[in-house]
C-alpha cells in the first residue's frame, strides 16, 4: 500500500513536472512571438523614419521616435536588444539635425542599456562613447568628452596590443581634448608617455603614429616651445618618407605646421622648403571638410596672397557645417573668425566686421569650453574697432579678452602678449596714458621672456632672425614714452629693453665662450662647432662655392650650437642669458658720471614705418627713471657722414674740421654733428657731469663721439671723460671676473705680403711668380695708409717700427713677448695663439697690418683682388666683409696657393677670429685701417672686426674709424704704449692723453682721432 501511494506520488511529480515544462515553453513561446511582433512593429516605425528622414519631413520624426518609445515601455521593451537599436538610430539622426541635446541624451541612454545587457553585437560600447564624445568635443564640452575618451582608451588597451591605431586614435584624440582646455602639460604627458611606452616595448613607429606626433609636433609649436616642437615634425616627417605615404591627411597640415614653426623662428628659408611640396590632395570640386587640412591650406593660400581661394575653402567649410545644422559649434565659429581676419587683412572692414559678429554671437552662445576661440574673436573685434577710431569700445573687447587668458590658458600663452600690446594701444589712443603705460611694462617683460626661452634652445643664425619679429613692439614702447606725460614704467622698460636687445646675441656668445672653456664637454663641442664654422667661411672664399656645403656645414654648426647651449645649461646652475635692470646700471654710478645708451628704432607712429630714428637714455645718480631725449633721423646723419666715400683724409675733414663742423653745405644750412647728437642731451641732463660712459648704436658707431666740436674751439672730449661700451650693462658689478693668467706680448707687424709664407706646403711655379712680380718688396716701402681696399698690399714699415717700439718697451719693463714678422706673421700662426683652453691668449695682442671693410659691392670696388671671392659677394655674411692681411696675401691670393691647414689664404676674416679664445687679452691693438667699421645690424651694432674680438673675448679693443697714414699711426701706438706699459697708466688714461697729445702735435682730426679705445 505505501509502495503503491508513493509510486502515485511520483507519477503526479512527473505530470506536474512536464506541465511545467510545457507550460513555461509555451510562455516563452508566445514572448517570442510578442517579441517578434514588437520587433517587427519597431523595425517598421524605424522604416518610416529613414522615409521621412529620405523625403525631408523631418519634423515628423521625432513624433515617431515617440511612439517607439511608448510602444516599448506598454511591451516591456526596455532595456532591450530593439531598445538599444532605437536609441542608436535616434542618436545618430538627432545628431544630424544639430539637435545636439536630443542626440546626446539618446546615446547616455544607450550606453546605459548596454552596460545593463552586455550586448555582443554593433555598436559596441566603445562605438557609443565615442560618437558621444565626439559631439561633446565639437559642442565644446571638452570635459564630459575627456570622461567618455579615457573609459574608451581604458577599454582598447584590455583589449588590443599597445601600438594598435585605434589606441593611437584614442591618445591622441585625449590629448587633443586637455590641449583645448589649456592643459598643455597634461596633453603633452599623454602623448610623450605613450611614445615612450611603444619604443620600450621595441615597437616601431609607423604611418598609424604620424596623427599622434602632429597633435604633439603642433601643440608645442602652439606654445612657441620651439626646442621641442621641431624634432617631434621632423619625426613625423620621417615617417611619411620611410613609408612613402604621402596620402594620410594629417600629412599636408603636417608639412604646413612645421613651416609655420619656422616662420614663427623668422626662418622664411626653411619655411619655403615645406611649402613647396604642399599639394591638394584632392580632386577639383570636391569639398575639403572641416578640419586640420582645411585650415592648414587656408593659411597656405593666405601666405601666397591666394585670398580668394582662402574665402572659398572658408566658406566651403562653413555651407559644410550649415548643411548639417553645426552653425552654433566651435568649429563653425572658429571658420567664422577666419574668414574675419581674412577680409579684415584685405581691408574689407565691413565684412570682417560682420563676420567677427557673427562669430563672437556663437562664442557667447556656447555652453562649453571657449577658448582660446572667443578671445581670439574679441581682439579682433577689438582691433577693427580701434582702426575706426572706437577706442573706449575697442577697449571693453580687449579688456574682455585680456580675462579670458588670464583666467584658462595664463598670462605666457603667446596670444596674450598680443592682446595686452593691443589694450595698451587702445588706451593710448585713449589717452589713458596710466593704463597704457603699465601694460607696455608688461609687455616688454614678456617679450624679453620670449627671447630668452628662444636663446636656450636656437643658434645664434636663428636667434638672429627670431628676433626680428619681435622689434617692433618694442620701438612702439618708445614711441609711447616719448608722446605720453605719464611714461614713468615704459621708460624703465626702454632702457631696460636696451640692456637686454643691444648686442644680445654677442653677450649670449662670449658667455657660451666662456662657460664653453671651463666646462671639458663644453669645450669639446664648442671645438667641433668651430671646425665646422671654419670650413664654412673657407667655402665662402672660393671662387666655385659649393652651396650644397655650405647648407650643410650651416645646418652642422646650428646643430652644435644647439647642443652646446644644452650642455652648458644642464651643466652650470646659473642662467646664461641673466636679465640686467636700469636700476642696476644707475646704482653703479658715482657722483659726477652718467650714462648714455643710444637707441635706434623704427617710428611706431610713422605710417610706413620707414623712418629710423634715435633717441638717447640718460641716467645720473640718485634718478628716479630714465631719460629719453629724442635726437634725429638716421637719414639726416647717414648723409652728413657719406658712408659711400672712401674714408681718407677728405672725408675725416669734411666730417670733423669744416667750417660748419659737420658738413658741406648744399643749399640751407643744416644741423651739425654736435646739433644732432649731442646738445640737447647736454642742455637737459649732464649739469655737473665729468664723465659719461656711452653705448652707441646703429650709425654713431661710426663717429668717435668725444671728437665733435661744440665750438669752434673746443671738443665734447674736452668738457668730458668719455668711455665706450658695447652696453652699459657692463657697468653692473659681477660676482666673479676671468682672472688674466699670462702677461705675455704678441706682436704681429713688418708683415710681408709678397713672399711666400713660412706654413705653404704647396706652391706654385717659384720661377713664374718671380716673373709676375716686377719689383721687389722694397718698392713697395712707402708712407701709404694701412688700408686693405687696394688692388695689392704693400709693405708697411711703420708696422715694423711699432714691432720694435713696443718689444723694446716689454724689455724695459720685463714683459715677456713673442714677435712674428715678415713671412712668419702667417694667418695660421694668429689662429694658434687663440686656441680655446692653454695655453692661454697673450695679455696684450698687437697687429699692425692692412685692414679693411667692404661695404656693399659695387662699380668703384671691381678692381679690388678681394671681390673676386664670393665672400664679398654675399650680404648675409657681413663677418666675412672685414678683416686683416696676413703674410703672403698678395702670393696666396694671385696663385690660390695652399697652406698647411688648408683653410688659409692670407686674409684673417672677422668671422675667423670670432671663432678663436682671447679670453685672457687684456688688450688688443688693430693697428689697421677700418678696424672699427663694419655692417650696422640693428641692436647688434657692428659686425666686423670688433664684434669678432668681443666674441674672442678681449677685454678692451683699440680700433680705427677710416684709413690710417703709416706714419702717424707709428707715433700714436709709441706714446700709448709709452704712457700705459712704461709709465703705469691706465689703459683709458694712456688713451686719452695719448689722443690729446697727438691733437695738440698734429691737429687735423684725420691724424689723431681716427682710433677709438672700446671697453
Amino acid at each position: 500500500m505505501i509502495n503503491r501511494n508513493m509510486n502515485h506520488s511520483s507519477l503526479f511529480r512527473t505530470i506536474g513536472l512536464f506541465w511545467l515544462i510545457l507550460t513555461g515553453a509555451l510562455v516563452q513561446l508566445h514572448a517570442q512571438e510578442q517579441q517578434n511582433d514588437l520587433d517587427s512593429q519597431v523595425n517598421t516605425i524605424l522604416s518610416e523614419i529613414v522615409l521621412l528622414d529620405r523625403s525631408g519631413q523631418r519634423e515628423y520624426i521625432p513624433a515617431r521616435f515617440d511612439a517607439i518609445k511608448t510602444l516599448l515601455e506598454e511591451s516591456n521593451g526596455n532595456q532591450t536588444e530593439i531598445h538599444r537599436k532605437v536609441l542608436f538610430e535616434e542618436a545618430k539622426l538627432f545628431t544630424k539635425y544639430g539637435q545636439y541635446a536630443r542626440a546626446i541624451g539618446a546615446y547616455e541612454d544607450a550606453i546605459e542599456v548596454q552596460r545593463a545587457i552586455h550586448a555582443n553585437e554593433p555598436p559596441s560600447l566603445v562605438d557609443l562613447l565615442n560618437r558621444l564624445s565626439s559631439i561633446h568635443e565639437e559642442l565644446g564640452h571638452y570635459q564630459e568628452a575627456i570622461t567618455l575618451v579615457r573609459e574608451i582608451l581604458e577599454t582598447r588597451k584590455r583589449e588590443l596590443i599597445l601600438g594598435d591605431e585605434r589606441i593611437i586614435a584614442s591618445t591622441t584624440t585625449l590629448a587633443r581634448l586637455h590641449r583645448k582646455i589649456g592643459e598643455y602639460g597634461q596633453a603633452e604627458t599623454i602623448l610623450e608617455e605613450y611614445r615612450r611606452g611603444v619604443v620600450q616595448h621595441r615597437e616601431e613607429l609607423d604611418i598609424s603614429f604620424l596623427p599622434l606626433l602632429y597633435e604633439l609636433a603642433d601643440l608645442y609649436r602652439e606654445i612657441d616651445d620651439f626646442e621641442r616642437a621641431e624634432p617631434v615634425y621632423i619625426d613625423a616627417l620621417s615617417l611619411v618618407k620611410t613609408s612613402a605615404d604621402e596620402k594620410s591627411p594629417t600629412y599636408i597640415p603636417l608639412l604646413i605646421g612645421i613651416a609655420e614653426l619656422y616662420l614663427q623662428m623668422g626662418q622664411q628659408e626653411k619655411a619655403q622648403t615645406y611649402l613647396r611640396k604642399v599639394k591638394r590632395k584632392t580632386p577639383d570640386g570636391e569639398i575639403i571638410k572641416p578640419g586640420p587640412t582645411l585650415m592648414s591650406l587656408a593659411r597656405l593660400d593666405r601666405a601666397n596672397g591666394h585670398f580668394e581661394d582662402a574665402e572659398e575653402l572658408y566658406l566651403d567649410g562653413m555651407e559644410y557645417l550649415q548643411s548639417d545644422l553645426r552653425i552654433q559649434t566651435p568649429g563653425f565659429a572658429e571658420l567664422q573668425y577666419a574668414l574675419a581676419s581674412l577680409y579684415h587683412e584685405q581691408g574689407d572692414t565691413a565684412k570682417a566686421k560682420r563676420e567677427y559678429e557673427s562669430a563672437n554671437e556663437v562664442w557667447k552662445n556656447l555652453e562649453g569650453q571657449r577658448v582660446p576661440g572667443y578671445p581670439q574673436t574679441l581682439m579682433g573685434l577689438g582691433v577693427l574697432l580701434m582702426e575706426q577710431g572706437k577706442y573706449k569700445a575697442a577697449i571693453d573687447h580687449f579688456k574682455e579678452s585680456k580675462q579670458q587668458w588670464e583666467q584658462t590658458l595664463g598670462k605666457h600663452y603667446p596670444l596674450y602678449l598680443i592682446n595686452i600690446l593691443d589694450l595698451a594701444r587702445a588706451y593710448w589712443k585713449d589717452e589713458q596714458y596710466l593704463l597704457a603705460d603699465s601694460l607696455y611694462a608688461e609687455v616688454a617683460e614678456l617679450g624679453r621672456i620670449r627671447l630668452t626661452s628662444a636663446a636656450h634652445y636656437m643658434s645664434a643664425r636663428e636667434l638672429n632672425k627670431y628676433m626680428q619679429k619681435i622689434f617692433d613692439a618694442q620701438a612702439e614702447i618708445i614711441s609711447f614714452a616719448l608722446d605720453s606725460p605719464e611714461h614713468s614704467l615704459s621708460a624703465q622698460a626702454c632702457y631696460d629693453n636696451a640692456l637686454f636687445y643691444k648686442g644680445f646675441l654677442l653677450n649670449n656668445a662670449i658667455q657660451i665662450r666662456r662657460k664653453a672653456s671651463v666646462d671639458s664637454l663644453g669645450t669639446i663641442q664648442y671645438r667641433q662647432m668651430n671646425y665646422f664654422r671654419r670650413l664654412l667661411a673657407s667655402e665662402f672664399e672660393k671662387a666655385d662655392t659649393n652651396h650644397i656645403l655650405q647648407d650643410r656645414y650651416t645646418f652642422l654648426i646650428d646643430s652644435f650650437e644647439r647642443e652646446l647651449i644644452c650642455v652648458l645649461t644642464l651643466s652650470d646652475s646659473s642662467d646664461l642669458f641673466l636679465q640686467k635692470s636700469w636700476d642696476q646700471v644707475a646704482h653703479s654710478l658715482q657722483p659726477g658720471e652718467a650714462v648714455i645708451e643710444f637707441v635706434r628704432y623704427r617710428s611706431y607712429q610713422d605710417e610706413t614705418k620707414d623712418s629710423i630714428l634715435y633717441v638717447a637714455l640718460v641716467l645720473v645718480p640718485g634718478v628716479t627713471q630714465p631719460h629719453i631725449v629724442p635726437l634725429f633721423n638716421e637719414e639726416v646723419l647717414s648723409y652728413i657722414l657719406k658712408p659711400v666715400e672712401e674714408r681718407t683724409w677728405k672725408y675725416v675733414k669734411s666730417i670733423y674740421t669744416s667750417d660748419m663742423r659737420g658738413m658741406v653745405r648744399s643749399g640751407p644750412s643744416r644741423a651739425t654733428l654736435y646739433e644732432l647728437i649731442w646738445k640737447r642731451i647736454e642742455s637737459l641732463h649732464l649739469a655737473g657731469v665729468r664723465k659719461i660712459y656711452i653705448a652707441p648704436a646703429g650709425v654713431l658707431h661710426r663717429i668717435n663721439l668725444s671728437a665733435i666740436a661744440m665750438t669752434p674751439d673746443s671738443l665734447i672730449s674736452d668738457r668730458y671723460t668719455i668711455v665706450n661700451l658695447n652696453s652699459t650693462r657692463q657697468l653692473i658689478p659681477v660676482s666673479q671676473k676671468e682672472e688674466i693668467r699670462d702677461s705675455t706680448v704678441v706682436i704681429f707687424g713688418g708683415i710681408s705680403y709678397d713672399s711666400i709664407p713660412d706654413d705653404v706646403y704647396r706652391v706654385v711655379d717659384i720661377q713664374q711668380f718671380s716673373q709676375d712680380i716686377s719689383v721687389t718688396q722694397e718698392a713697395f716701402v712707402q708712407k701709404g695708409n694701412r688700408s686693405g681696399t687696394q688692388v695689392q698690399w704693400n709693405y708697411l714699415a711703420g708696422t715694423e717700427e711699432e714691432a720694435f717700439t713696443l718689444a723694446e718697451i716689454c724689455d724695459t719693463v720685463q714683459l715677456n713677448y713673442v714677435k712674428y714678422a715678415g713671412t712668419g706673421a702667417t694667418e695660421s700662426q694668429f689662429k694658434s695663439i687663440g686656441e680655446l683652453g692653454d695655453p692661454p691668449s697673450p695679455w696684450l695682442l698687437h697687429i699692425g697690418t692692412h685692414g679693411f671693410f667692404l661695404s656693399d659691392p659695387g662699380p668703384q670696388q671691381t678692381d679690388h683682388m678681394l671681390n673676386t671671392i664670393p665672400a664679398f659677394k654675399e650680404e648675409d655674411q657681413p663677418m666675412m666683409r672685414s678683416g686683416l692681411i696676413m703674410a703672403g696675401a698678395n702670393y696666396l691670393q694671385r696663385h690660390a696657393v695652399f697652406t698647411s691647414s688648408n683653410l688659409n689664404n692670407g686674409v684673417l676674416y672677422a668671422e675667423e677670429i670670432s671663432h678663436l679664445d682671447f679670453s685672457n687679452t687684456r688688450l688688443a691693438v688693430l693697428s689697421a685701417c677700418d678696424t672699427g667699421l663694419g655692417k650696422i645690424q640693428g641692436d647688434e651694432g657692428v659686425f666686423g672686426l670688433q664684434r669678432a674680438f668681443k666674441i674672442a673675448g678681449a677685454h678692451y679693443l683699440i680700433m680705427s674709424l677710416w684709413q690710417l697714414s703709416d706714419d702717424k699711426t707709428t707715433v700714436f701706438m709709441d706714446t700709448f704704449y709709452r704712457k700705459w706699459l712704461a709709465e703705469g697708466e691706465s689703459i683709458a688714461d694712456a688713451f686719452r692723453h695719448t689722443q690729446h697729445e697727438m691733437r695738440n702735435r698734429f691737429i687735423d682730426h684725420y691724424d689723431w682721432a681716427g682710433f677709438i679705445l672700446l671697453e
